[in-house]
């Protein structure tokens, strides 16, 4: 990839507005000590909204109201944000517990309101001994999926106690994983308004270009990357609706939260399965089989978990699951780089997108095990992968349109080439099916393995200039020119069939001899296309060259579906089809010209071997039309 300055500016410009579009725009402040915070040195002129963290009052298994906790004593004081699974071990994440906080502020002049983060699971918030907000059994039903909300708070005139009643019973963290912000409520309707925008734009562009690939890759079936392609656009959309601001409860407000808390972390499997599956047929050739179905099987079964356990067995084990996280970027690190190594298009690009989903990995990963307190940054830095990724793909599909464009040219003057040719013997043997199919493997690859569509225009146009050089029909050529016809006919099917093998059993340093043109490369083809393509799991082909007595043994053999002596006997007395180049036309020139043909040998299911005998010296063979 070359590295236009332009285009590295506008990468880093998009990735440092994609950190801030998730940054909240709110300011430590003081951190509350022993259950008390003094906010009477803040000047909420300048200061839009606070984090209340530091040290709340805890109170564990102390009841569901306020009348509870004053007859209880709370059992320390812990710091906030953080799981009380993370207060040293003492306290299970099956259970109840409270949190209080004692604020002391100037005299308020204006509404005020506490933007709650998401809590495990179910809550209760008092305010000044008021209840401004619950969810779950606190209100007596199931809880519901995770709704962060903004409530207006009945402040005191100095001084406001809160309490926050939490109970888990459904997830491996539990408690208080997020800042609570307080600010005026024209401020937090703001940011809270912002964020929904946020995440509803980013979601529509996701969903947008998940749905435009999933047409485009209705026409275009083998291109398997867009199907990987499609389900992570479609994941990220989805997961973006329930992180954050959790725009999906607007729209479901008795969203379960089993069911919620499945489908959000189902996203994760999805997301895991479409990176995947994108690189592994974005750059085919170089991807490592064990390892790309090693991760899809791990994958998979966390899937299964989650579908089939309960959401604290599949909780606990996500914390392990986001190994595979690091390990799906190590691996489209690997064939980024590989793919930088081998001269692959695009392959910066791709490897760029890696990092920076990587970056996106991390930090989501720290941040639920509680490194970092900040806001979820997955789907923005998808956001950013996915845009890189529509730029990759679009460059190879314009590229591919180009070169299609050139091979018709290419195509077009090959044909007339064979149209105006006086010669209808070999244009008779132009098999048209041969030459199709040829172009459709190519065309395959200009979108798939650009380099190796490229090679494979190289081998079919040796191919052709071969068959269609007419003058040398009437001459002996080279060893090495025959050879490299079959190799140029080899490649073609090589990239058609996935089950098919060849082996040169040569010597290292080529004999100096001379053979009829056409030798060969239709055994080569005659093996492959009746011996091995008949058969479901394919076959090898052999060429072997050995010295034999004063002359060179040139065999070529298969273990495909062999014949009968019956069909031997007709291959050799009769031509397959009229002026056709066959084994019984190769027979004949052979005798005519070393006073020896073809011998066959095979047996039905085992398998079949041609050979012919070449002296070692030719410089006594005419040069006649054979």
């Amino acid at each position: 990839m070359k590295k236009k300055p332009g285009i590295i500016f506008l990468l880093f410009l998009f990735v440092f507005i994609a950190i801030g579009c998730q940054q909240q725009s709110s300011s430590d402040g003081p951190s509350a000590i022993d259950g008390h915070l003094d906010l009477t040195r803040v000047d909420w002129q300048e200061t839009s909204m606070l984090s209340l963290n530091g040290e709340w009052d805890f109170y564990w298994n102390a009841g569901d109201s306020p009348e509870d906790i004053l007859r209880t004593e709370k059992d320390g004081s812990y710091p906030v944000p953080l799981y009380w699974t993370k207060y040293g071990g003492e306290f299970p994440a099956i259970g109840q517990a409270a949190y209080g906080l004692s604020i002391q502020t100037k005299p308020l002049m204006e509404a005020y309101s506490l933007k709650l983060p998401e809590i495990y699971t179910e809550y209760a918030l008092y305010v000044n001994g008021k209840l401004v907000d619950y969810n779950g059994f606190f209100e007596g039903k199931e809880p519901s999926y995770l709704n962060p909300q903004s409530v207006i708070v009945p402040m005191g005139v100095t001084r406001t106690e809160i309490l926050l009643f939490v109970a888990n019973q459904r997830h491996v963290n539990a408690g208080i994983g997020q800042s609570i912000i307080i600010g005026p409520t024209s401020q937090i309707s703001k940011a809270e308004n912002n964020g929904q925008i946020i995440d509803l734009v980013l979601s529509t562009i996701c969903l947008f270009a998940g749905m435009t690939y999933f047409i485009l890759s209705l026409y275009r079936p083998f291109n398997k990357e867009l199907v990987g392609f499609v389900v992570l656009c479609m994941a990220v959309g989805v997961r973006n609706l329930f992180s954050n601001e959790t725009i999906i409860m607007d729209i479901f407000p008795d969203l379960p939260h089993l069911l919620g808390s499945r489908i959000v972390t189902l996203t994760v499997v999805f997301i895991i399965f479409g990176v995947m599956l994108y690189s592994h047929y974005l750059f085919p050739h170089l991807s490592p089989k064990k390892w790309y179905w090693g991760i899809m099987g791990i994958n998979g079964s966390y899937g299964l978990m989650v579908l089939f356990t309960t959401s604290y067995v599949y909780s606990y084990a996500f914390t392990y699951y986001l190994l595979l996280i690091i390990v799906v970027c190590g691996y489209g690190g690997y064939l980024g780089w590989k793919g930088m190594k081998t001269n692959q298009e695009d392959a910066g690009f791709f490897l760029v997108g890696i990092i920076i989903l990587a970056a996106g990995g991390v930090m989501d990963a720290l941040l639920y095990l509680q490194v970092l307190p900040d806001t979820y940054m997955l789907s923005r830095w998808m956001i950013l992968f996915i845009f890189l990724q529509v730029i990759l793909l679009a460059r190879r599909y314009s590229l591919a349109y180009q070169r299609v464009e050139r091979l018709s040219e290419d195509l077009q003057e090959t044909l007339d080439r064979v149209t105006n040719t006086e010669t209808a013997y070999m244009s008779a043997q132009m098999k048209p099916h041969f030459l199709y199919n040829a172009l459709n493997t190519i065309a395959e690859h200009c979108d798939t393995d650009p380099k190796k569509a490229g090679d494979l225009i190289l081998s079919l146009s040796k191919y052709l200039r071969e068959i269609l050089d007419y003058d040398n029909l009437k001459s002996i050529v080279s060893l090495k020119r025959e050879l490299e016809l079959v190799e140029a006919y080899i490649a073609i099917e090589l990239a058609r069939f996935d089950n098919i093998r060849i082996e040169y059993q040569i010597p290292e340093e080529l004999p100096a001899l001379r053979l009829p043109p056409l030798t060969l490369q239709p055994l080569v083809e005659n093996a492959v296309k009746h011996g091995l393509r008949s058969k479901q799991a394919g076959g090898t082909v052999i060429l072997s060259i050995q010295p034999e007595n004063g002359h060179f043994r040139f065999t070529v053999s298969d273990d495909g579906a062999g014949m009968n002596p019956e069909r031997i006997t007709e291959l050799t007395t009769l031509p397959k089809e009229s002026g056709g180049i066959g084994l019984y036309n190769i027979h004949q020139r052979l005798i005519r010209a070393y006073n020896e043909g073809l011998e066959i040998k095979s047996n039905p299911g085992k398998g079949t071997q041609v050979t012919f005998r070449i002296p070692c010296f030719e410089d006594d063979v005419e040069e006649e039309e054979i």
